[in-house]
């Protein structure tokens, strides 16, 4: 599957609630496979200075209205990508399996995350035809970075990213040095159970690997991670780091499972 810069889009965009200073609206589109795509945002009336878009991490919950709202405070408009199929209101028409979000059993289909990936420029694109003279800035972990990176790259609409705990980044390696846990379990099933195709395996991965993608990113790149975190991971954030054009990484002394939500709150007081 291609990925579009910029395809054609049939969105909504409602008005939930209507503030004094600021309303909540929702964003639904029909995605490149008719699936029906939701976003939940705050957008202030005035002295508007970006729009950070939160996109979530694997089986993560959408932030709330209230949560969204934190960044009016300091002037920006804050929204969220509900991924999908996950833990928000987006529908997801592709087969799942015992391997998702990775693998469709032994299927010539395209994957879960190129569709992913794909919602996210969408988005990014409709955003920007809303509200043209805003900045977006994406705030994300883990999927939500990955998809970040991806939109991106591709969609070159994205002002700067916030980033820490990347997934999707380096299969081979992931597959090769035993980090096929957790998030990856259903990586490590399908090798399990189909042993004789991991050639097969590792070329559907490699095509939805965010490495293919982040030399192309032109945004500027707010990257962290602990140095506390597992060697093997550092290894992929280190080569992650060494490819990224633009970009500021920060290494942490300390274990946090909100990196990038750091980055950005430091980027936002200074």
């Amino acid at each position: 599957m291609k990925l579009e810069k910029e395809r054609e889009v049939n969105y909504k965009v409602s008005i939930l609630k209507d503030y004094a200073e600021m309303q909540l609206l929702s964003i639904e589109f029909d995605a490149i496979d008719n699936s029906k795509i939701y976003a939940e945002l705050v957008v202030k009336k005035d002295n508007n200075k970006g729009l950070i878009l939160e996109i979530p991490d694997y089986e993560e919950v959408p932030s709330s209205e209230v949560s969204l709202m934190r960044y009016g405070v300091l002037g920006y408009s804050c929204g969220s990508l509900h991924v999908r199929g996950d833990r928000g209101r987006s529908e997801n028409k592709q087969p799942a399996s015992i391997y998702f979000p990775f693998l469709n059993n032994n299927s010539e289909d395209d994957l879960y995350y190129n569709f992913a990936y794909q919602d996210g420029i969408d988005l990014v694109n409709i955003l920007k035809r809303e509200f043209p003279d805003l900045q977006v800035t994406i705030v994300s972990k883990g999927q939500g970075a990955a998809i970040g990176i991806v939109t991106a790259a591709v969609g070159k609409k994205v002002h700067n990213l916030f980033i820490s705990n990347v997934q999707n980044a380096d299969f081979k390696y992931i597959f090769e040095n035993d980090l096929d846990v957790g998030v990856y379990d259903g990586i490590r099933e399908y090798n399990r159970n189909c042993p004789e195709k991991e050639k097969y395996l590792l070329e559907k991965l490699e095509k939805i690997d965010v490495l293919n993608y982040a030399e192309d990113v032109e945004a500027e790149i707010y990257f962290g991670y602990s140095s506390l975190d597992d060697k093997r991971n550092i290894v992929i954030n280190k080569k992650l780091a060494s490819i990224f054009k633009r970009k500021k990484v920060t290494v942490f002394e300390y274990e946090d499972l909100s990196i990038h939500e750091k980055l950005i709150e430091e980027w936002l007081i200074n």
